[in-house]
């Protein structure tokens, strides 16, 4: 099975052309920029017509139509989903920001949002906005503005994958312990994988843009 997972949209228009292979795509959010629910219809126009698995999170720069689009679409991707025996967890929105921006949640509602998962234990590739604490993926200059809840969540929970996206200059990879976390910066950036018996085989990030 083919996942792949792109973050970071702000406003274009998501077009299908490397997407025709997935079988999962992940939208880690930031669908729009500062948006609605009309922008976000406009942004997934195109990708709304592929025949794939579509779950997606409102970002931090998304209001609260874009999260309502996505729930009549059938595509929110906020908690548990699965598509053929693969559990995918996702959590959108971002840590306080300097910027008071739509949806933001402190790091104890970030913990007790995760901890209302710790019975998950079937292998699971999480996917969420903001990044988690202390790892290439969240630093902006010398600092690290990540998740403190989600670091300790993934190294309870071991997920085999870990998406991010929030911070543009951070895209790359890093580990926490067994977990692959990446970021492959905003769209049209995507990063893609291959499952094999619900492990990993194939990881890609694809770099259309610097």
């Amino acid at each position: 099975m083919k996942v792949s997972f792109i973050t970071d949209i702000h406003g274009k228009t998501v077009t299908p052309e490397h997407l025709y292979d997935t079988d999962v795509l992940l939208i880690g959010g930031d669908i729009t920029q500062f948006g609605t629910y009309e922008k976000a219809k406009n942004v997934l126009k195109k990708v709304l017509n592929l025949n794939i698995k579509i779950f997606a999170l409102r970002g931090n720069c998304d209001y609260e139509g874009v999260e309502n689009f996505l729930i009549e679409k059938g595509i929110f991707g906020e908690g548990i989903n699965k598509h053929n025996d693969i559990t995918f967890l996702g959590m959108g929105g971002a840590n306080k920001t300097p910027f008071s921006t739509p949806y933001e949640r402190n790091e104890e509602e970030i913990e007790n949002f995760l901890n209302s998962f710790s019975d998950l234990n079937d292998p699971f590739i999480l996917f969420s906005h903001v990044p988690s604490y202390k790892t290439k993926l969240d630093k902006v200059g010398l600092m690290h503005t990540g998740s403190k809840a989600i670091r300790n969540f993934i190294k309870k929970k071991n997920p085999l994958i870990a998406f991010s996206g929030h911070i543009h200059q951070a895209k790359g990879k890093d580990h926490i312990g067994n977990t692959l976390l990446i970021n492959p910066g905003p769209y049209p950036n995507f990063a893609s994988i291959i499952l094999k018996d619900k492990k990993p085989v194939s990881i890609e990030i694809h770099n259309e843009i610097n």
